[in-house]
């Protein structure tokens, strides 16, 4: 039995769900739904299973709540991919199904189809990587424009352009070092809407003119983006 990792199943109020127990350096009990709503517990080495389910239980209407709430939330990670046709994934923040495909010259989007080009008899692991090359790519260059069209209407005459690169964050959407004239965009965004990746972009080029966030800062973003409040929000709707 391998007991640095524990699975099992248990019943919150009317829904049976699975956990599983990571032994790890940490001091305190951590909880967190996995894609498949099952609860990924990471807890220090020396608690045993059945007090960490004690704590479940007694924390079980809050976590059911969290539960429901996961359920709800459009959910963008690729790790449960399995890397066939038709299968789908979230793409500028719609369902789009995946197609690889030999015989295409490249790989595009079309009519809610990803199409993915591959090499023949290629393998899970080539098929995650064009993939990942090409969300990446489709993000990049669609940041890249924003960028610069929020730059040339509302910040050429205030601000020399940014440096822009692209980072995998696990919890923010972007970050702007106003000392190295330097913003940093997740590449994760590809997911979500179009207008959410925008209001990014908003944000961190505000910072370039308020650091903090103040209310200042939100002026700023309200003088070019006056329902920011609004779009904002759309991130609540995700979830890795």
């Amino acid at each position: 039995m391998n007991l640095r990792q524990q699975k099992g199943r248990l019943m919150l109020f009317d829904e049976e769900v699975s956990y599983t127990i990571e032994r790890k350096n940490v001091k305190n009990i951590n909880f967190r739904f996995g894609t498949d709503s099952e609860i990924k517990i990471s807890a220090p080495c020396y608690v045993k299973e059945d007090f960490i389910i004690s704590v479940i239980m007694k924390n079980r209407e809050a976590l059911y709540k969290s539960l429901l709430s996961f359920k709800n939330k459009k959910h963008f990670s690729l790790d449960a991919l399995q890397y066939v046709c038709s299968e789908e994934i979230y793409f500028f923040g719609r369902r789009a199904r995946l197609m690889f495909d030999p015989s295409i010259k490249e790989s595009c989007f079309s009519e809610g189809v990803v199409f993915i080009k591959e090499s023949e008899g290629s393998k899970i692991s080539k098929r995650k990587k064009a993939l990942s090359e090409y969300l990446d790519t489709s993000i990049e260059k669609m940041l890249l424009k924003l960028s610069e069209e929020i730059y040339e209407g509302f910040f050429k005459e205030r601000v020399p352009m940014p440096n822009i690169i692209f980072k995998a964050f696990k919890s923010r959407w972007g970050s702007c070092c106003k000392s190295k004239n330097l913003i940093t965009y997740n590449r994760d965004l590809v997911f979500l809407p179009l207008e959410f990746s925008r209001y990014v972009v908003v944000h961190e080029f505000c910072h370039l003119i308020v650091f903090d966030h103040s209310k200042a800062f939100y002026a700023e973003v309200e003088k070019i983006m006056p329902d920011y409040k609004r779009i904002r929000n759309f991130a609540k709707e995700y979830s890795r």
